[in-house]
């Protein structure tokens, strides 16, 4: 865009077992070194998507809603961990489940009726700008897939950001957490959607595939959808 910046950024690789995460336990495989800065040229106002803070927001119980079949097995895996952090250290959210939307800096943040634009967003406007990638994934021990990725599309006239928290438990759940992030030119705000959709497997139809999580998102309608405007701080 003419009057900000929006980087992605692969800095040097950094330990997965980075000081700044709080989780005891980690996915499979974290990205540290990948991260999104959407920000005005003097850095006083921005939002950035990055693995340490969608970490961080991952609650420290358990989930009890979604369970597999061999759980038993799949927590006695981890008994090495309480050697180091005791008898508690299997008790956290194995599904990796996020409470983020992304960090803001410089911005104010309210409730809004207003919508995305879905009819510019649909157009086959020239892409100026893309790039995708993984924030975290874990394969869950083979018993499914939970993984955070950002997507990123600029064009002309607007700014587009998907981040998408993806879980899948085989035979058992399939949710999809999106947060969408738009800024149309000429604009002094963004607006931040954020949609849950969930669904036991054995709910889909045949020829959905839970492994397909564009094939999801169309099926399932949101459970949970939440709009938020992030106003630029005047200055």
């Amino acid at each position: 865009m003419s009057k900000g910046y929006v980087n992605v950024l692969r800095d040097p690789p950094d330990y997965r077992y980075d000081a700044r995460i709080e989780l005891k336990h980690l996915p499979d495989m974290v990205f540290v070194q990948n991260r999104l800065v959407i920000s005005s040229p003097d850095d006083k106002f921005g939002v950035e998507f990055n693995a340490v803070d969608a970490l961080n927001s991952i609650g420290a119980e358990p989930s009890d809603d979604i369970k597999v079949a061999s759980a038993g097995a799949w927590q006695n895996a981890r008994t090495e961990s309480l050697q180091t952090y005791g008898p508690n250290a299997v008790k956290y959210d194995w599904t990796f489940g996020p409470n983020y939307t992304g960090t803001t800096f410089g911005i104010t943040v309210e409730p809004t009726t207003d919508s995305l634009n879905m009819a510019l967003l649909t157009q086959r406007d020239p892409v100026l700008f893309f790039d995708e990638f993984h924030l975290y994934c874990d394969e869950l021990d083979d018993n499914g897939c939970a993984e955070m990725e950002v997507k990123i599309r600029v064009v002309e006239s607007y700014l587009f950001v998907l981040l998408r928290y993806y879980l899948r438990v085989d035979h058992v759940a399939v949710k999809l957490q999106d947060v969408r992030l738009m800024f149309e030119k000429g604009k002094d705000f963004m607006l931040r959607e954020y949609t849950l959709r969930e669904a036991k497997t054995s709910s889909l139809a045949p020829d959905i595939s839970p492994m397909e999580p564009v094939q999801i998102w169309s099926a399932l309608k949101p459970t949970q959808t939440i709009v938020e405007k992030l106003s630029f701080r005047k200055v």
